[in-house]
């Protein structure tokens, strides 16, 4: 008895946290399977009509499942099938706070009245933040593509990229933000206010997409969609359209599309350019106008190059080759094929023949700005740079040995490094999507000192200096293939068996400039946004070059050869255009050596080269 008071007890201090806060809203309609998961509870339970609803409420909807909430603010949201939100606040009775998790969302907010917010409805995702000033308007999230979508069916709508200062997607930035709100005395509303009050906030009038992504820093710029799209979005409210089999929408005549055209030119605001455009300085962007928005994946497709302008309407139409708007305002993709969120347009069948294939590229370029960036490319920043400058510093270490082969004068002189530096200057340039460049000079200064068996001769200051020029070709998604011609100083110890010979001072380090060339791979192992890692190897290939000794009689002969090199660097993005990199590198070269004149008791040598690096990299793109 007495542990049954106990749960009883239990139970009633945590229904009385629920409940101790007023509702801001109730369950007005509910259709098919539908959940809720209340403030302090462990577990969903089927969300039924005329349910109250409180803050930290969250609601999700099966297929074919939809639900409609009436705020205490009056204002309406229709929850579309597979879809997710909680809601988080409401201030005062006049500003509410939700968060789109995923799927589709429609809400009709009544005006704000004066001395009211100037946002009555805001809504987020995890990229974007929306503020509903007395309108109706559909918005998609999807996760997979982190696309935020959103059309103006009535009134306007504010929209804003929720981005970090230095211009990467942070998709706990807005969490952050909330959780700083939690913490004092400030509401999420005002935080989510002050947001949307930014400058690259835009403004989205009725019959107008804007969308997030990952492509861009910005929310794009309106632009009208399809005319026959906004009719058939505009008659269904409910959503229940969305939760049929799509079927083709019918019976709209040219004369309906032009009077609907009408309506949406008849608000004041200036349209961008009708065929859309890329700002790489400002990173401003808008798709061509009069495409058609899926309402399932949010992706927004464009009509093609060829596509017809309307003058009517005052936007380009997309002819049944590109798709169709389906009754409730959705979008059929071209018979055989699907739009999936990651891949774009993809066969649900095999494709068997090339003229298909051309046919889904063409279709994909429509949609490109809508899909997302793959981890194994470069992000939108590097594609917007196409230069790179840096200049690194650090100290290296080189190490050059000449061996008797035959162990006939049992010669092994080396030339070692102490104290050494390497500068490098870069400038690096994508050509396309797939050819880079790249042109570096390279310093490595260094005091040398030969040793020939057990005698040391003096240090001597060395200046070695190395010119190399890359191509690059993007062979796979983490592989890249790559071709260097290279100039290179190199140090060749003294040939002789003794440091002095015949009252001459062989003892002088030999430098001559070899020229060669390299063929190489870079492995991306790791592509963040913020942070990279590259494996570089390459093999080398290096052409017979004659060193003539001013202090003996002899040609030096350098046979070609063959060496690799070894780097790998992590670089870390700063600022927007600024990054730092740390690197190490190791260089191994093997060649034969022959003495041409003189009178050596042997001629043939074995020359080993070594060069070790590491060092800081300071870098610029532009």
């Amino acid at each position: 008895m007495k542990n049954i008071l106990i749960i009883l007890s239990l139970t009633f201090i945590s229904l009385s946290k629920v409940y101790a806060r007023a509702s801001i809203a109730k369950a007005d309609w509910v259709r098919g399977h539908v959940t809720k998961l209340d403030p302090n509870s462990k577990k969903a339970v089927i969300l039924k009509k005329g349910d109250l609803l409180y803050e930290d409420t969250s609601i999700v909807t099966s297929k074919k499942s939809i639900v409609r909430v009436r705020f205490a603010n009056n204002s309406v949201l229709t929850l579309g099938q597979n879809s997710k939100f909680i809601i988080e606040e409401m201030k005062n009775k006049e500003s509410t706070l939700v968060n789109l998790l995923m799927g589709q969302l429609r809400a009709k907010v009544d005006k704000a009245k004066t001395g009211q917010p100037k946002n009555k409805f805001i809504m987020k995702t995890r990229t974007a933040a929306v503020g509903v000033r007395g309108t109706e308007f559909l918005t998609v999230y999807n996760p997979t593509g982190q696309n935020t979508s959103l059309v103006t069916i009535e009134g306007e709508v504010a929209m804003k990229k929720v981005v970090k200062k230095r211009g990467i997607v942070d998709q706990s930035h807005v969490n952050s933000m909330t959780e700083k709100a939690a913490n004092s005395s400030t509401s999420k509303v005002d935080v989510f206010e002050k947001v949307l009050s930014e400058s690259d906030t835009v403004i989205i009038k009725k019959g107008r997409f804007s969308g997030v992504n990952s492509n861009f820093l910005k929310a794009s710029k309106p632009v009208k969609i399809s005319a026959k799209q906004f009719i058939a979005l505009r008659e269904d409210a409910a959503l229940e359209s969305h939760i049929k089999e799509a079927t083709k929408l019918k019976g709209i005549s040219s004369k309906q599309i032009e009077e609907v055209a009408k309506e949406i030119d008849a608000v004041e605001v200036v349209d961008p350019k009708k065929e859309g455009f890329f700002n790489e300085k400002t990173g401003e962007f808008a798709p061509k106008s009069g495409g058609i928005l899926d309402t399932s994946t949010g992706i927004y497709v464009q009509p093609p190059n060829d596509a017809k302008y309307n003058d009517g309407t005052k936007a380009y139409e997309i002819d049944e080759s590109i798709g169709h708007v389906s009754v409730g305002g959705g979008y059929i993709p071209p018979a055989g094929l699907a739009l999936d969120s990651n891949k774009g347009f993809v066969a649900i069948a095999a494709v068997d023949n090339k003229e298909d294939e051309e046919k889904i590229k063409a279709l994909n370029k429509t949609i490109a700005t809508s899909l997302p960036i793959p981890k194994e490319q470069i992000n939108k920043k590097s594609k917007i740079n196409k230069h790179q400058l840096y200049f690194s510093l650090g100290p290296a270490s080189i190490n050059s040995e000449l061996s008797d082969i035959n162990l006939v004068s049992n010669t092994n002189n080396v030339a070692r490094e102490s104290g050494g530096s390497q500068y490098t200057f870069s400038w690096s340039k994508v050509w396309g999507k797939k050819i880079s460049s790249e042109f570096k000079i390279s310093q490595l200064e260094a005091d040398v000192q030969q040793s020939y068996n057990s005698f040391n001769t003096e240090k001597q200051t060395k200046t070695l200096l190395y010119l190399n020029s890359t191509i690059g070709h993007k062979t796979w998604s983490r592989f890249s293939t790559k071709f260097s011609l290279i100039l290179k100083d190199i140090l060749v110890p003294t040939i002789r068996g003794s440091i002095q010979h015949m009252g001459n001072d062989y003892s002088e380090l030999l430098k001559e400039i070899s020229p060669r060339f390299s063929l190489g791979t870079t492995y991306h192992a790791y592509k963040g946004d913020m942070f990279t890692f590259n494996l570089d190897f390459d093999i080398i290939f290096f052409a017979a070059v004659s060193i003539t000794n001013t202090q003996s009689p002899e040609v030096v002969e350098l046979m070609p050869g063959i060496g690799m090199n070894f780097r790998a660097e992590g670089r870390w993005k700063v600022f927007t255009r600024y990054f730092v990199a740390l690197y190490m590198r190791h260089t191994s070269e093997d060649q034969d050596v022959k003495i041409v004149g003189g009178t050596a008791i042997n001629n043939d040598f074995k020359a080993k080269y070594t060069e070790d690096s590491v060092g800081l990299i300071l870098g610029y793109e532009f």
